[in-house]
């Protein structure tokens, strides 16, 4: 098991950028969130690409969503189908692109389905928080939601876009 602290930022965009679309890394990714009938689940079952996982997902600091503490198991593709299948959750399926920099990671999540047409976008910083206007400027990042608590990807599964779009 691994245990780690995510320190992010996380913004709203319009679109996904041409740019991205065409140079950076791409996998499909479903997040299920359990237990199903918690509003804010922080049990997390994983498929990104062909890479599968379990994480439990809380806040450091409380209503501090910047530094998050992840707790994480690898998974085979037969130990993640058999938890999707036989146990109840919420999920989300998005597009997530990402591209690595000296200091921070970008994750672009394009959500698929029901949150269609959620994007979001996540400075994860490796060692500490840095400034970010001009990766903002850059992606043209409506608005910063990082503790909006209602968009954690755990409160908005299982619900559709319209339900969510006035937390914005």
């Amino acid at each position: 098991m691994s245990k780690e602290l995510e320190i992010e930022n996380t913004f709203l965009l319009a679109k996904v950028p041409l740019k991205v679309i065409k140079e950076w890394k791409k996998d499909f990714t479903k997040d299920i969130y359990y237990p199903q009938d918690s509003d804010n689940p922080q049990i997390r079952l994983r498929q990104r690409g062909d890479r599968y996982m379990i994480t439990k997902k809380y806040p450091l600091v409380k209503n501090d969503l910047s530094t998050m503490v992840e707790e994480t198991i690898k998974l085979t593709k037969a130990e993640y189908s058999f938890f999707a299948t036989n146990l109840a959750g919420k999920s989300v399926a998005k597009n997530r692109y990402s591209m690595d920099f000296d200091d921070y990671v970008i994750e672009i999540d394009e959500y698929l389905e029901l949150l269609s047409p959620l994007i979001v976008l996540d400075i994860e910083w490796r060692r500490k928080r840095g400034s970010y206007a001009s990766i903002i400027k850059e992606f043209n990042a409506v608005k910063e939601i990082t503790n909006v608590s209602a968009l954690a990807a755990g409160k908005m599964a299982g619900k559709t876009y319209d339900q969510i779009k006035n937390q914005f």
